[in-house]
Formats: C-alpha cells, structure tokens, sequence
C-alpha cells in the first residue's frame, strides 16, 4: 500500500469516550518504523462514534441481549427507523416480539388491547363554563362584565330568535387568522334561549359602494349561511335575497355604504348588543372525535385546520396524465364575459363535492370563454343554478332507459351537455292506430267513423253488438291529432204519411 502526501508526529484522538470513559488524545513525533509494525488507521474514529450515538439514542431501551439468532446488531440498526415510525401501533408490537422469540410456522404475534374489554362508568367531558366566542362589531368587550347580553330577532331570518344572558367574564383569546375574539363567559342560569352562529366567508372581489338591488357579492362560498338573510361586512349591513354556491344577491344596502376591497371578511348579521357593545357570535369546535388513530398524539396537541374540499384519484375528477384536477373550478371569482347576461354571475364550475356514492358539480352554466362572440340574438342570459350528479361507480341493468329531452351530462366548465331531443315536440305524421275508450252496444250495423267530419277514412268493425275496431284506410299526414268520432247517422228528416 502507497500512501501519498504523508505528514509525520501530528497530535490526535487514538480513541473516543462516553460517559464513562475519556478520550485518549496523544502527541507524537517522527520516528523510525521497521517491517512489519502494526498500523492502526484512527481516522474512521468518527464513523464508529457515530454509530455508537445511534445505537444510544435508537437502541438503548431495546433489549439487544436477548435477540434471537436470526437477528444481529446490524439487521437490527437497519430496521430500527421501520420500528420508530410504527412506534405505538399493533406493527411495533410485533416488531419486537418477532425479534426476540423463536418464531414457528404458526407463532403468529396477537396484539390483543385491554381497553376494548373494560367497561367504563362514563365517557363525557364536562365542562364547568358556559361560554360564547364573539367579535365585536364596535364598542369595548370589557364593558360587558356584569351586563346583560341580548341577541334580537331578525325581520329578515326567523331562525335567529331572542336570546340573552348576563356576562361574568370577559376574555381575549386572540386571532385566528380572520379576526381578534373574545370569549364571554356567562351565568349558566341566566341564559334564556340559544345564541346563534354565525357564518364566514371571504369576498373574492371588489364590491362598489355604486352596487345595489340585483347586484352580486363575490365570495369563496355561501355554504353556512341561510338562503336569505342579512351580512355584515365591515361595519356595513346588506340585505341578500337569494345566493348561489358562491354569491349573494343584494336586496337592499341598510349602511353605511361603503366599497369593500378582495378577502373583506364576510359574516351572518346577528345581532347581539348590550348598552354601547355589538357583538357577533362565533362557532367554536370541541369535543373532536378521530375516526383514525394518531399513535404519536398527546394531550395539548394543536390540531391544523385544512382547507375544504376532498382528495382523490378518481379519473372523474383528477387528469392523471396532466397531475391536475379535471374541472375549471372558479377560485378566483371571475365572471362570465357573454353579451346580455342579466347579472355578474361566476363562470366555470363553482365547486365539486362528493358523498359515498355520487360526485355533485354545482355551476352557473356559464363558461369563462366567450362561446357565443360570433352569434347574434336578444335573448337575455340568466343563472340556471345548476347542480349535476355523477355516479361514482356505474350501476349496471337489463332494464332500458329512453334518453331524456335535455341533459345527458355537463361539461368541465360546468356547462350543461344538451341531447339531441327538445323539450317541445311537434306532431306530424299518418294515424298509427286508433284505442276504442267506449265500444257502445246494440248496433245492427256497423256504425260510420268521421275522421275530422269526413268520411270513407276508416270504418268500424263489430264483434256481436259492439265495435271491436276501428280500420284506418288513409295514409294522409296531419300535423295534430285528427278528431275520430263514430255514429249512426244523423240529420235525417222524416215525413208522416197516413195511409
């Protein structure tokens, strides 16, 4: 062996120590060395400390003196991450019973937990305060202590009711990203009735302090709130009534009137006040109940909030090929371009949602692109409101289903896939067949049919007394249903004569 660039009688570490041992650190100098002297190479000293520090951190609690033959030091350092990031689970558990006993054909590890066999008294939580979470409008929250709280009935939603309480504490609980707020805590006895929540939102665009009746409030989504009622945005009040997945329509501007930029927030108006203080309510989430287990979960643990909506894979909603969603979902609030659309609606699809069975595609049926540039009409466009179901999985039938007069899909833009029948229909054509509704009785002869008060078109067979059919001799073409009418005969003048 050739070593190249050699320096001679450098000082170093000759071994490393722990807690129980120190380093051995020497200084030397150049000196004769003769065949076959011993040559230590110290310089993966490092190397070696570093699996050391590994095996304390990783495998000092793991009982390594009684692993079974199969498995050594080294197997064991290498799946030692597979056992931490399994740590808690049914998966650990085995891990280490599979590296300590003899394992047969049929010795098969059972994690068997106790608490699923214990019965428990109880299961609730209780909690020792009666609080409400608030923003304020205006005023200062601290006045509230010792005052009596009042939610008012609103002309406009009957389902906030009359409500109040007296407040024994008030609290700043800080900013969840929306907006500071504030926890009252109140006199559980002196509530009367139940405080409402109230929605939030976003507005996705600018709304003018020029906008009125008729006019549109963009937002991310009006899921939460009733379908007409009154907002707040700022400190302005505005009537809406009617809403769509993602915008309000303006009813009247109570004030005052302001213009509102982009991702103003947007809220129920309900309205809670006491002396100089309006409050609005706030929902809080509690009693969380995971329906997958966190193995490394401990109390006091802050949960993260994802944003709406659902993941999946599913060709229906995701472009594999391209890595993206297959659906034009409007997250910016843009507006449809078409000539004579009757209001500021959201083009493309407004939102996408799933159950177990069915993907649900709500839009406007408007699409961003102006479709319609090149065609002339006069014709007003209005907001169809559609929400279109697609079956998760095809359902499969002997049965035979006609083609409906309109829809049989929706685009990715949400517009509406029309068939190729209308919704009207026009009747041309030669009588197919006729259905006899009274066959009559006591007839000698057949009696004639008038086909709309003409004759000679068809006649009538009899079975004994009555009429059995009607034989259609004509192949003329009528453009409605011809009138069938059968008789005898009628118009006939008789003369006595006496003989």
């Amino acid at each position: 062996m050739l070593l190249k660039e050699v320096s001679r009688g450098v000082s170093g570490n000759t071994t490393l120590g722990d807690l129980y041992h120190s380093s051995t650190f020497v200084t030397t100098a150049a000196a004769p060395h003769y065949q076959s002297d011993v040559v230590y190479n110290v310089s993966n000293l490092f190397l070696y400390a570093l699996v050391k520090e590994f095996e304390k951190t990783y495998l000092s609690s793991f009982p390594e003196a009684y692993l079974k033959k199969e498995v050594d030091k080294r197997l064991l350092i290498k799946n030692i991450t597979k056992f931490y990031k399994s740590k808690g689970t049914d998966r650990s558990v085995k891990f280490i019973f599979n590296s300590l006993i003899e394992k047969e054909d049929d010795d098969i590890p059972v994690v068997v937990n106790p608490k699923d066999y214990t019965v428990k008294a109880s299961v609730s939580d209780w909690s020792r305060d009666y609080f409400l979470a608030v923003k304020v409008v205006n005023g200062n929250a601290n006045d509230l202590v010792g005052q009596v709280i009042t939610q008012n009935l609103d002309p406009f939603n009957d389902q906030i009711k009359f409500a109040s309480g007296v407040v024994d504490n008030v609290t700043y609980v800080g900013n969840d990203k929306f907006d500071g707020y504030y926890k009252l805590i109140l006199e559980e006895s002196s509530v009367n009735g139940e405080f409402a929540v109230s929605g939030r939102t976003q507005t996705l665009a600018t709304l003018s302090s020029s906008a009125t009746t008729d006019d549109r409030i963009t937002v991310k989504s009006t899921m939460g709130f009733p379908s007409s009622g009154r907002l707040l945005i700022g400190d302005e009040v505005i009537v809406y009534k009617d809403k769509t997945l993602n915008q309000f329509i303006i009813s009247e501007r109570l004030g005052p009137i302001r213009n509102h930029s982009a991702d103003k927030n947007v809220y129920t108006y309900i309205d809670i006040t006491s002396s100089n203080v309006r409050l609005i309510s706030l929902g809080l989430i509690y009693n969380l109940s995971p329906t997958n287990p966190a193995p490394y979960a401990i109390t006091g643990e802050r949960l993260q909030i994802s944003e709406p909506g659902f993941e999946t894979l599913d060709p229906i909603i995701y472009d594999l090929e391209n890595k993206k969603n297959r659906w034009l979902v409007n997250t910016s609030g843009s507006l449809s371009t078409i000539k004579n659309v009757e209001q500021n609606f959201t083009s493309d699809v407004s939102g996408v949602f799933q159950d177990e069975q069915y993907y649900y595609v709500a839009s406007s049926s408007l699409p961003s692109q102006d479709v319609l540039a090149d065609t002339s009409y006069s014709e007003t466009v209005s907001d169809q409101k559609n929400l279109k179901i697609i079956r998760k999985q095809p359902s499969t039938t002997t049965e035979i289903y006609k083609t409906s007069n309109r829809d049989v899909g929706v685009f990715i833009d949400g517009v509406p896939a029309i068939g190729y029948k209308d919704t009207e229909f026009l009747k041309y054509g030669a009588i197919e067949s006729v259905t006899v509704t009274n066959k009559g009785n006591s007839y000698a002869a057949p009696p004639y049919v008038l086909i709309n008060e003409r004759t000679n078109l068809a006649r009538a067979v009899l079975s004994g007394a009555t009429i059995d059919n009607i034989e259609i001799f004509t192949t003329e073409v009528f453009e409605e249903n011809p009138t069938i009418r059968i008789t005898s005969g009628e118009g006939a003048k008789l003369k006595a004569v006496v003989n």
